[in-house]
């Protein structure tokens, strides 16, 4: 069992043990192919997960994100905020406006539009 496993397993035995099994994220590099990410316990297996995607699945240019709970938008905040650190691919949310989404990115709403119209563009700077 490599250590990503092993980690899942002690995450997702926690989760199984609860009363109730509540997703806030769903990933993908494609729209329409997203998948849930349980980390009820916020053990950052979020940062896991997108580092798994993004080797594995290798997605062209953008990264999904969408929130179980669309009250509760933490864990989509901190997977942006994250991949502002990364800053090499860029998310996109639909449940938050281009504003909200720029402002976790730390780009401005112009910058963060000419990445979703043309994501070739020279690269951007995210997070300064």
């Amino acid at each position: 069992m490599d250590i990503k496993q092993f980690i899942k397993s002690l995450i997702f035995d926690d989760i199984e043990s609860s009363s109730h099994r509540v997703c806030l994220l769903y990933m993908g590099s494609q729209p329409d192919a997203l998948y849930p990410v349980y980390d009820n316990l916020g053990q950052g297996l979020y940062q896991i997960e997108l580092e798994a995607l993004i080797r594995e699945k290798k997605p062209e240019d953008f990264i999904y994100l969408e929130s179980g709970d669309s009250t509760d938008m933490s864990v989509v905040k901190k997977c942006l905020q994250y991949l502002a650190r990364r800053g090499d691919e860029i998310p996109v949310c639909t449940q938050l406006s281009d504003e909200e989404v720029a402002e976790n990115l730390q780009i401005s709403v112009e910058e963060y539009q000419d990445l979703i119209v043309c994501p070739d563009s020279p690269c951007l700077v995210f997070g300064g």
